[in-house]
């Protein structure tokens, strides 16, 4: 009489389910999410991303690839060597915010000029928290090094 154990086993498999009888399961075909679903994580997205927007620059999580590419100039007065650091903020959408630029090292105005439209151009990865991108803190260090002198 028991022709097919596998069949039955297989049955017996799927008559078990993960979910309790009577529960709703917030998915739609083949388990997407439902516009309710993703209209919550929206909110708490914009939440996440509101709650770091009025955070300072140095307490802000770190953005990956925020770097504003090749500029047009590069500090004048890191010639005899030092570094210039430059931080500013990453929105969560990855555009940078040159108004929050903030230089140390180097007080050339062309630099800044340069870095400013730099960081407007870019776009980077925001850092994330809890699957949501949130505002995140973007670095450029410029290390200048003297290797030797002519002398005159």
């Amino acid at each position: 009489m028991n022709r097919h154990p596998l069949l039955l086993l297989l049955l017996a498999a799927c008559a078990r389910s993960a979910t309790p009888p009577g529960s709703v399961v917030p998915q739609g075909s083949a388990g997407a999410p439902t516009a309710a679903t993703a209209a919550e994580r929206q909110r708490r997205c914009a939440e996440l991303a509101d709650s770091t927007s009025r955070v300072a620059i140095r307490l802000l999580p770190r953005a990956n690839n925020a770097n504003p590419g090749r500029l047009e100039a590069y500090p004048r007065d890191l010639r005899d060597g030092g570094t210039a650091r430059a931080t500013y903020r990453i929105r969560p959408d990855g555009s940078g915010e040159a108004l929050s630029l903030v230089i140390t090292g180097s007080n050339d105005a062309d630099f800044r000029r340069a870095l400013e439209r730099g960081i407007e151009q870019m776009r980077a990865r925001p850092a994330m928290r809890e699957g949501c991108p949130v505002w995140s803190q973007g670095e450029y260090m410029i290390k200048a090094k003297v290797v030797g002198r002519v002398r005159g």
